[in-house]
């Protein structure tokens, strides 16, 4: 079945930019990759991780920030979303190669959004992450392992024509 809904193509489109880039895959075995869109219970329903869960990545989005009629035809949405990284790990090398792999395939999200339309016209305006911020010892993302964390803030601009809505 097809996607339809905007925000479930852009959640998609997020992971294949960081898909495609083969260091990203090389750092994160998929089974470490948290999709909130699988139909299964998400493997961060775990309470305790092993090391052999890390390092772990997942994209969460965090808010949304309308703009009904932002010109005469076109409405815009920009979606806020945080890609959350938890090394597992108190050296600073996972973490490092995992943030270096984020950074890289940012930028290049053009190549991989182009293609995402709605309704026929493109949808994707600006993808662009904000800031990372680095902790050491966020129970939320060590569940358990004490390490090093990330957590990228971004947002993406989604641009709909009006009337589409």
């Amino acid at each position: 079945m097809p996607i339809t809904n905007p925000i479930r193509l852009l959640y998609s489109a997020l992971w294949d930019i960081l898909e495609a880039q083969t260091e990203f895959t090389d750092a994160v075995p998929s089974g470490n990759r948290i999709k909130y869109s699988q139909s299964s219970i998400p493997p961060d329903a775990k309470d305790t991780l092993s090391t052999a869960d890390y390092p772990d990545v997942r994209i969460v989005a965090t808010g949304l920030q309308s703009h009904h009629h932002q010109t005469s035809s076109s409405s815009s949405l920009m979606v806020l979303w945080e890609i959350q990284v938890a090394s597992g790990d108190r050296r600073f090398q996972t973490l490092f190669d995992v943030e270096w792999s984020i950074f890289r395939a940012m930028a290049d999200w053009e190549t991989y959004v182009t293609d995402v339309k709605w309704n026929g016209n493109e949808l994707v305006n600006r993808c662009r992450t904000l800031q990372a911020r680095s902790t050491l010892g966020d129970p939320k993302l060590d569940r358990g392992n004490q390490g090093w964390s990330s957590v990228w803030a971004g947002a993406t601009v989604l641009w709909i024509t009006t009337a589409d809505l």
